[in-house]
Protein backbone atom coordinates (compact mmCIF):
# COMPACT_ATOMS: atom_id res chain seq x y z
CA UNK A 1 0.00 0.00 0.00
CA UNK A 2 0.77 3.57 -0.31
CA UNK A 3 -0.34 6.46 1.55
CA UNK A 4 -2.65 9.11 -0.15
CA UNK A 5 -5.03 11.81 1.44
CA UNK A 6 -8.07 10.19 1.17
CA UNK A 7 -10.63 12.54 2.89
CA UNK A 8 -9.86 15.47 5.75
CA UNK A 9 -7.63 14.71 8.37
CA UNK A 10 -7.86 10.96 6.89
CA UNK A 11 -4.53 9.24 5.22
CA UNK A 12 -4.34 5.25 3.79
CA UNK A 13 -1.95 2.93 2.96
CA UNK A 14 1.61 3.37 3.49
CA UNK A 15 4.70 1.48 2.24
CA UNK A 16 7.92 1.52 5.34
CA UNK A 17 8.51 4.58 7.01
CA UNK A 18 8.37 8.41 6.98
CA UNK A 19 11.64 10.71 8.06
CA UNK A 20 10.71 14.46 8.96
CA UNK A 21 13.17 16.86 8.73
CA UNK A 22 13.36 19.98 10.60
CA UNK A 23 14.11 22.86 7.77
CA UNK A 24 13.45 26.37 10.20
CA UNK A 25 10.91 25.07 13.07
CA UNK A 26 12.79 26.27 16.02
CA UNK A 27 10.96 24.71 18.47
CA UNK A 28 12.31 21.07 18.83
CA UNK A 29 9.41 19.99 21.04
CA UNK A 30 6.76 21.05 18.54
CA UNK A 31 8.52 19.10 15.87
CA UNK A 32 8.62 15.87 18.25
CA UNK A 33 5.05 16.61 18.95
CA UNK A 34 4.39 16.15 14.84
CA UNK A 35 6.37 12.70 15.20
CA UNK A 36 4.64 11.49 18.12
CA UNK A 37 1.50 11.91 16.16
CA UNK A 38 2.34 10.47 12.72
CA UNK A 39 3.69 7.47 15.61
CA UNK A 40 -0.12 7.58 17.36
CA UNK A 41 -1.42 6.93 13.79
CA UNK A 42 0.70 3.80 13.64
CA UNK A 43 3.16 5.08 11.17
CA UNK A 44 6.92 4.27 11.88
CA UNK A 45 8.34 7.90 11.92
CA UNK A 46 11.60 9.14 12.40
CA UNK A 47 13.45 12.87 12.78
CA UNK A 48 16.33 12.91 10.74
CA UNK A 49 18.91 16.18 9.67
CA UNK A 50 17.27 18.36 7.00
CA UNK A 51 20.15 17.23 4.60
CA UNK A 52 19.99 13.86 5.23
CA UNK A 53 16.72 13.82 4.56
CA UNK A 54 16.71 15.67 1.21
CA UNK A 55 19.58 13.19 0.01
CA UNK A 56 17.44 10.23 1.41
CA UNK A 57 14.59 11.17 -0.63
CA UNK A 58 16.59 12.11 -3.89
CA UNK A 59 17.75 8.76 -3.72
CA UNK A 60 14.76 7.12 -5.08
CA UNK A 61 12.89 9.91 -6.50
CA UNK A 62 15.90 10.73 -8.87
CA UNK A 63 15.97 7.50 -10.56
CA UNK A 64 12.69 6.74 -10.68
CA UNK A 65 10.55 9.68 -11.24
CA UNK A 66 12.91 10.15 -14.04
CA UNK A 67 13.03 6.73 -15.76
CA UNK A 68 9.49 6.18 -15.40
CA UNK A 69 9.26 9.33 -17.70
CA UNK A 70 11.69 8.28 -20.05
CA UNK A 71 10.91 4.62 -20.56
CA UNK A 72 7.41 5.32 -20.30
CA UNK A 73 6.84 2.95 -17.87
CA UNK A 74 5.69 2.45 -14.12
CA UNK A 75 8.05 1.62 -11.31
CA UNK A 76 7.19 -2.14 -11.18
CA UNK A 77 8.74 -2.73 -15.14
CA UNK A 78 11.79 -0.82 -13.72
CA UNK A 79 12.62 -3.68 -11.36
CA UNK A 80 11.41 -6.65 -13.08
CA UNK A 81 14.32 -5.55 -16.18
CA UNK A 82 17.34 -6.74 -15.15
CA UNK A 83 19.20 -4.08 -17.51
CA UNK A 84 16.90 -1.85 -15.93
CA UNK A 85 17.23 -2.85 -12.24
CA UNK A 86 20.66 -2.49 -12.61
CA UNK A 87 20.62 0.97 -13.95
CA UNK A 88 17.88 2.30 -11.07
CA UNK A 89 20.70 1.07 -8.55
CA UNK A 90 23.64 2.20 -9.97
CA UNK A 91 21.75 5.99 -10.21
CA UNK A 92 20.79 5.58 -6.39
CA UNK A 93 24.18 4.89 -5.89
CA UNK A 94 25.40 8.15 -7.68
CA UNK A 95 23.28 10.00 -5.14
CA UNK A 96 24.69 7.80 -2.19
CA UNK A 97 27.87 9.10 -3.38
CA UNK A 98 27.03 12.79 -3.74
CA UNK A 99 25.50 12.58 -0.18
CA UNK A 100 28.65 11.15 1.23
CA UNK A 101 31.01 13.89 -1.07
CA UNK A 102 28.73 16.81 0.83
CA UNK A 103 28.64 15.26 4.58
CA UNK A 104 25.94 13.19 4.61
CA UNK A 105 25.68 10.57 7.79
CA UNK A 106 23.49 6.96 7.32
CA UNK A 107 23.53 6.91 3.73
CA UNK A 108 25.45 3.93 1.86
CA UNK A 109 24.20 1.20 -0.27
CA UNK A 110 21.75 -0.51 2.35
CA UNK A 111 19.88 2.32 2.41
CA UNK A 112 19.82 1.98 -1.71
CA UNK A 113 19.34 -2.15 -1.34
CA UNK A 114 16.71 -0.96 1.14
CA UNK A 115 14.48 1.48 -1.28
CA UNK A 116 14.49 -1.37 -4.45
CA UNK A 117 13.57 -3.64 -1.87
CA UNK A 118 10.77 -1.43 -0.47
CA UNK A 119 9.49 -0.64 -4.13
CA UNK A 120 9.58 -4.37 -5.20
CA UNK A 121 6.80 -4.72 -2.99
CA UNK A 122 4.91 -1.64 -3.89
CA UNK A 123 2.19 -1.72 -6.50
CA UNK A 124 2.60 -0.79 -9.63
CA UNK A 125 3.04 3.00 -9.74
CA UNK A 126 3.90 6.04 -11.41
CA UNK A 127 5.94 8.90 -9.64
CA UNK A 128 4.73 12.60 -9.88
CA UNK A 129 7.28 13.18 -12.66
CA UNK A 130 5.15 10.80 -14.79
CA UNK A 131 2.13 11.79 -14.13
CA UNK A 132 3.27 15.40 -14.57
CA UNK A 133 4.58 14.58 -17.95
CA UNK A 134 1.37 12.07 -19.17
CA UNK A 135 -1.16 15.17 -18.35
CA UNK A 136 1.14 17.35 -19.96
CA UNK A 137 2.29 19.80 -17.13
CA UNK A 138 5.81 21.30 -16.38
CA UNK A 139 8.25 18.06 -14.74
CA UNK A 140 10.09 19.70 -12.03
CA UNK A 141 13.33 18.89 -13.55
CA UNK A 142 15.20 21.72 -11.81
CA UNK A 143 14.78 21.10 -8.43
CA UNK A 144 14.59 16.97 -9.00
CA UNK A 145 17.90 17.03 -11.32
CA UNK A 146 19.24 20.12 -12.03
CA UNK A 147 19.98 21.72 -8.58
CA UNK A 148 21.01 18.42 -6.84
CA UNK A 149 23.06 18.05 -9.75
CA UNK A 150 24.74 21.44 -9.42
CA UNK A 151 25.54 20.72 -5.83
CA UNK A 152 27.06 17.44 -6.32
CA UNK A 153 29.30 19.13 -8.84
CA UNK A 154 30.71 21.95 -6.64
CA UNK A 155 31.56 19.42 -4.05
CA UNK A 156 33.68 17.34 -6.81
CA UNK A 157 31.17 14.63 -7.58
CA UNK A 158 29.55 13.95 -11.01
CA UNK A 159 26.59 11.95 -11.95
CA UNK A 160 26.93 10.61 -15.36
CA UNK A 161 23.88 8.87 -15.70
CA UNK A 162 21.85 11.39 -13.38
CA UNK A 163 23.28 14.23 -15.73
CA UNK A 164 22.20 12.04 -18.98
CA UNK A 165 18.48 11.20 -17.77
CA UNK A 166 18.09 15.21 -16.63
CA UNK A 167 19.12 15.80 -20.73
CA UNK A 168 16.88 12.84 -21.80
CA UNK A 169 14.09 14.72 -19.52
CA UNK A 170 14.66 18.60 -20.95
CA UNK A 171 14.39 17.06 -24.39
CA UNK A 172 11.28 15.14 -23.62
CA UNK A 173 9.43 18.11 -21.86
CA UNK A 174 11.18 20.59 -24.78
CA UNK A 175 9.50 17.96 -27.47
CA UNK A 176 6.13 18.33 -25.66
CA UNK A 177 5.93 21.72 -24.94
CA UNK A 178 6.55 22.22 -29.02
CA UNK A 179 3.86 19.59 -30.05
CA UNK A 180 1.30 21.88 -28.34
Amino acid sequence: MRYGIIGTGAIGGFYGSINLANYSCRDEAQMQAVVDEFRQAGIETGLVEYHEARWKKAVWNMPFNGMTVALHTQTDQLLKNKSTRQLIREQMMEVVSAAQHLGVKNLDASFADKMIETTDAMTPYSPSMRLDYDFHRRMEIYYLYTRPLEIAREAGCRMPKLEMLEAELRFLEDDSDSAK
